[in-house]
């Protein structure tokens, strides 16, 4: 699901296991540049939000816009063959870009 703040509307897309896998692995890979929601240190720079739900766990991390571009540009490489969420993904980047 992809959604800038609380008035855009979401994208819901749906996917297979392996490619939830890949994305979920691009999100964590880069863990090291982000923060768990609800901690402070990055409250005064531009941040996006990823929200990781399986039925396992619901995680939400913060990144700060550039890191957020890199992840949107791995995650739009990880989901080449699905078209409709590789779009929404390029276009949502683009929005990122567009407002840091």
């Amino acid at each position: 699901m992809l959604k800038r703040d609380a008035s855009d509307l979401t994208d819901t897309h749906v996917v297979s296991h392996s490619l939830l896998g890949e994305l979920i692995s691009d999100v964590d890979a880069l863990k090291g540049t982000l923060q768990q929601k609800g901690e402070r240190n990055l409250a005064h720079s531009k941040t996006v939000a990823v929200a990781i739900v399986t039925p396992e766990r619901e995680n939400t991390f913060l990144y700060e816009a550039d890191s957020a571009i890199s992840l949107l540009e791995s995650l739009q490489k990880s989901c080449d063959k699905q078209e409709s969420l590789a779009s929404d993904i390029a276009h949502f980047r683009d929005r990122v870009r567009a407002w840091k």
